[in-house]
């Protein structure tokens, strides 16, 4: 089964600071077409994005900080259909997102760097995504005042999201 799967990365560190491998093309089967990074402050959430059409599996790789990333299967002949995984990410840890999840993470670290390694570009006509504040959630964050873009607060609950992408 296709799932999200979380890898701790070896790092080796010392006096001037660390080294961690993230890429080796020999270990990997996919042939990768699209990196970029984000950074984040503290309290900080991305949401619950996904390309409508599940054109593109993810990597992310945090560099710097400490997130709580949650992944949601919305492959509706899937055995785990809108199964929420969550994960405590911190430095050198990649996550592999298969096609068909939704992905969003919030912030703990003071600052957070992540790499993002996609199989496929993105298009701003199939980028979507799912409200982080669905009841059927029950995110229990310490800060309830989050940092969250005026785009992602627009997105549809669960329900509404598989009346119009998941026939």
């Amino acid at each position: 089964m296709n799932l999200p799967i979380l890898k701790k990365n070896k790092i080796y560190y010392d006096k001037r600071g660390f080294l961690g491998e993230i890429y080796k093309k020999r270990m990997q089967k996919k042939n990768y077409k699209f990196i970029l990074f984000t950074s984040s402050k503290k309290n900080v959430f991305r949401r619950l994005h996904i390309q409508s059409s599940f054109t593109q599996e993810k990597k992310i790789y945090l560099i710097k900080g400490k997130i709580f990333d949650i992944c949601i299967d919305l492959r509706k002949k899937s055995k785990t259909f809108r199964k929420i995984f969550k994960y405590l990410m911190l430095p050198g840890d990649m996550l592999t997102i298969p096609r068909g999840f939704a992905h969003g993470y919030y912030t703990l670290g003071s600052e957070n760097i992540l790499l993002y390694i996609m199989d496929n570009y993105q298009s701003k006509k199939n980028e979507t995504g799912v409200t982080i504040y669905d009841k059927k959630f029950n995110f229990k964050f310490k800060n309830k005042r989050f940092v969250i873009s005026k785009k992602d607060q627009n997105l549809p609950d669960l329900k509404s999201y598989i009346k119009l992408y998941c026939k």
